[in-house]
């Protein structure tokens, strides 16, 4: 299954597309009951989605992460298994304008009302890795080091909202 993220619009998955402004029911027509509703919010774990409806009960955000037989795809990419550098490059260019960011974590593309993100830099990782061999437990721990040293260099999750989502979220100003 391919979820696609088209900026501005919605998503579309295989051949459902689920636009901003959608209704609940909408939704559930093209999707099937989700596995949760909590806060106006439904959840598809099977597929790794969560969507958000806003006070009128619409599709106002979406958001998707690794998951098992999902792939996801923006611009054509899919920007979970791309590293991080190359898709904000990529963002960057697309976005045409004011970027926010939380200290290389999640990264947030006000034009495009995109958001990325991930748990842990490399550099924190680097850092746990000095701090395991200082006290000398580097080699029990150096199997879930190294696997965490890989999942560093990509992005874990992308949401998508409506425009200015993330202006109203961030406290930023649109552009």
């Amino acid at each position: 299954m391919i979820i696609e993220f088209i900026p501005l619009e919605g998503i579309k998955i295989d051949n459902k597309t689920i636009r901003f402004g959608a209704t609940k029911e909408e939704v559930i027509k093209a999707l099937g009951i989700p596995d949760d509703i909590l806060d106006g919010m439904l959840y598809y774990d099977n597929i790794g989605l969560r969507i958000e409806l806003d006070k009128n009960m619409k599709v106002s955000f979406a958001e998707s992460w690794n998951e098992e037989n999902i792939k996801l795809k923006l611009y054509n990419i899919n920007p979970l298994e791309i590293e991080c550098e190359t898709v904000l490059k990529l963002l960057e260019e697309k976005n045409k304008g004011k970027i926010e960011y939380e200290g290389g974590y999640n990264y947030y593309f006000l034009n495009l009302s995109l958001g990325i993100g991930r748990e842990l830099t490399t550099s924190d990782v680097l850092d746990m890795i000095k701090e395991a061999k200082a006290e000398n437990v580097y080699e029990e721990m150096k199997e879930q080091l190294l696997s965490d040293l890989k999942k560093s260099k990509y992005f874990e999750s992308i949401g998508l909202g409506t425009k200015g989502y993330y202006v109203e979220v961030k406290g930023g100003e649109d552009e």
